[in-house]
């Protein structure tokens, strides 16, 4: 199937990227950005490919070659999108069908390319919740029984693979989910807005029809007072990208640097191969400025000085 032609079907229903939405589930997810999208609402910025897709689809052939050299399974191509009988409005487009084979009738393979935050986060973690969503449409759609994911982190080769079954419950979370906002793409009305607070409004190509006024006051300027300048807007779809890749790096530290913290317990110095750990308790003392001010307001003028700096924001508009 050529791209076109798959971005046209893609319109008629829900696949299994856009399942997450459903659920506004974080980072990404947001129903009414979809509501927007499968209503063929012209979008306020151009949607640009990242370069993390990119790597996805060059890479898709690879990950399918690594499973069977893993696995030692068969699978097939299917060149075609899946309508599910039952649902209309669910559809979905698979990398791959996995052969049936010894007791195990047919599943679904579905590919991931990650970059190493993800890949060890998953490791030790599990995937992604959209993840779990996007392989249980699939399986709801094709009413196949289970399904297996194909994770590879190009830069090191690192590959691990695993099965998953059918789970009823999220099933019907779907089914319910889907209905209702299938409904509301034919009928009306959109869905109920994030905040405009929200980190998810800041890349939405969306952003302007859906929350307009609000993010400009956020923003703190007026569009007509402020030099326009599109010269900018390569710089800023690459900070967007590496912004995401950033998070998941953050994320991931924090959640490792916790871990240690646990295993230290209450000691406060201690080596490891390779590393020195300090996790001391360390006493700072710091002025209540503001009750300074109102108490005694001559010493505080006194010793009061004003510095110039230039901070550096981004806002979405």
């Amino acid at each position: 199937m050529d791209r076109k032609q798959f971005l046209k079907e893609r319109l008629t229903g829900l696949g299994g990227s856009d399942i997450h939405h459903l659920f506004n589930e974080e980072p990404y997810g947001c129903s009414r950005k979809l509501w927007y999208d499968k209503t063929s609402q012209e979008p306020d910025y151009p949607v640009i490919a990242s370069n993390i897709m990119t790597r996805g689809n060059k890479l898709e052939q690879l990950i399918r070659e690594e499973y069977v050299l893993h696995t030692d399974r068969k699978i097939r191509r299917v060149n075609r999108m899946i309508t599910s009988k039952q649902h209309p409005w669910a559809m979905c487009h698979l990398d791959a069908e996995i052969v049936a084979f010894d007791d195990r009738k047919t599943g679904i393979l579905e590919c991931k390319s990650v970059g190493r935050p993800m890949y060890y986060k998953i490791r030790d973690e599990g995937i992604p919740t959209s993840w779990i969503w996007q392989m249980q449409h699939y399986l709801l759609t094709t009413n196949r029984q289970w399904g297996s994911y194909a994770v590879l982190w190009a830069d090191n080769w690192e590959f691990i693979h695993f099965d998953v079954e059918v789970d009823a419950e999220l099933q019907e979370s779907i089914i319910s989910a889907g209905t209702g906002f299938w409904r509301m793409v034919e009928n009306g009305p959109a869905p109920v807005q994030l905040d405009a607070k929200d980190k998810r409004c800041s890349n939405c190509e969306y952003r302007h029809t859906c929350q307009g006024e609000k993010l400009m006051v956020l923003a703190q300027g007026n569009s007509d007072e402020v030099p326009f300048d599109n010269s900018l807007d390569t710089l800023m779809n690459e900070y967007a990208t590496v912004k995401v890749l950033q998070e998941e790096t953050a994320a991931l530290v924090e959640s490792k640097k916790q871990d240690i913290k646990e295993a230290l317990g209450d000691r406060v110095l201690v080596d490891c191969t390779g590393f020195r750990l300090y996790y001391k308790p360390v006493e700072s003392t710091r002025f209540k400025s503001s009750a300074l001010k109102k108490e005694n307001p001559d010493l505080y003028e006194k010793y009061a000085y004003k510095s110039v700096s230039r901070p550096f924001r981004i806002r979405s508009i």
